[in-house]
């Protein structure tokens, strides 16, 4: 129980159910999550339900049908975006809400925080917009050596 209390202070929560997933499945999750360091554990609605007590969150996850795993993890959208990855792929696993710095959400906002860009990406997106006007510059100027050289090359042949 201790231990279920720490992981409430995490960042972010991600709340599933996993009643239709297979066996094989369920490692394959655990495997990718592992890769991606993201702590995934299987819960009883009840110790859940102390634990979200206890930390000061009033969240009705337990009444939620089936059994029900929580994914945290130390960066802020990680284990949103590997559960999401993974639900696509697998039916079997179903969000069913989620956490995020205390204040709850329901599947579909998890969803949409699982398809926000991570920061590299936004980095990366970033970098592409501020070199867009200095590649549109350096295209300028070389079109305008080109039509000097072809000005000079037709006074030359003339």
């Amino acid at each position: 129980m201790a231990s279920l209390a720490e992981v409430m202070k995490q960042p972010l929560l991600v709340f599933t159910t996993f009643t239709g997933l297979k066996v094989s499945d369920d490692q394959a999750l655990r495997r990718s999550l592992k890769q991606a360091k993201v702590s995934y554990v299987a819960v009883k609605k009840t110790l859940l339900k102390k634990a979200l007590e206890q930390a000061g969150l009033s969240v009705e996850v337990a009444t939620s049908v089936g059994n029900l795993s929580l994914a945290t993890s130390d960066e802020s959208l990680v284990a949103a975006k590997e559960v999401f990855a993974f639900s696509k792929k697998n039916e079997g696993l179903q969000i069913v809400g989620g956490i995020f710095e205390g204040k709850y959400l329901s599947a579909a906002e998890v969803k949409v925080l699982a398809t926000v860009p991570s920061r590299t990406e936004l980095y990366g997106q970033l970098v592409g917009v501020l070199s867009n006007p200095l590649r549109n510059t350096v295209g300028l100027f070389y079109g305008v050596l080109r039509n000097f050289v072809g000005v000079l090359n037709a006074i030359a042949t003339r």
